[in-house]
Parts: structure tokens; C-alpha cells; sequence
């Protein structure tokens, strides 16, 4: 699959709809330049999904201890495809 945006919580998500938030699973993270992570999902919805998590190894960014192996996520996925 090609990889979406993962959306980084805050105002931006919070403004989604209910129907547009999708549960999972994150099944695997690769780093993918300086700051940001491929990250692979299983979802009750889209089942398997690869994602870029932008400057989620940034100092501050609280993505980074989120998006480990095993762990249940709220997603709010958008882009191509």
C-alpha cells in the first residue's frame, strides 16, 4: 500500500467526525529520513495500511512513544490512495 499521513492529534483530529476515526494496531515502524517514521497499521476498516508519521522523532513530538510495536491506536488517516 502507499503510505498516508497519520494525523498528529490536537485540534486537527479533534474536528473529525466520530465515523471518520478508525481503531488499529501498530504492527511495525522503519525509520524513513531525519525525523519521520513509516509506520504499518492493521485497521478494522482498511485492514493493513503503511503511513508516514511526520517528525515523529523530533524532540518534542509525543508520536514517538505512541507508535510502538503492539500498540492499540485511534487513527485519522488521509492522502492518496
Amino acid at each position: 500500500p502507499r503510505p498516508g499521513r497519520v494525523g498528529r492529534g490536537g485540534s486537527r483530529v479533534s474536528r473529525l467526525a466520530a465515523g471518520d476515526l478508525d481503531q488499529g494496531w501498530v504492527l511495525h515502524r522503519r525509520r524513513y529520513r531525519e525525523t519521520s517514521l513509516i509506520v504499518e497499521f492493521l485497521t478494522r476498516e482498511h485492514g493493513r495500511v503503511a503511513a508516514v508519521a511526520r517528525g515523529a522523532l523530533r524532540g518534542r513530538s509525543a508520536l514517538a512513544g505512541i507508535l510502538q510495536p503492539a500498540t492499540p491506536v485511534g487513527l485519522a488517516l488521509r492522502g492518496r490512495g
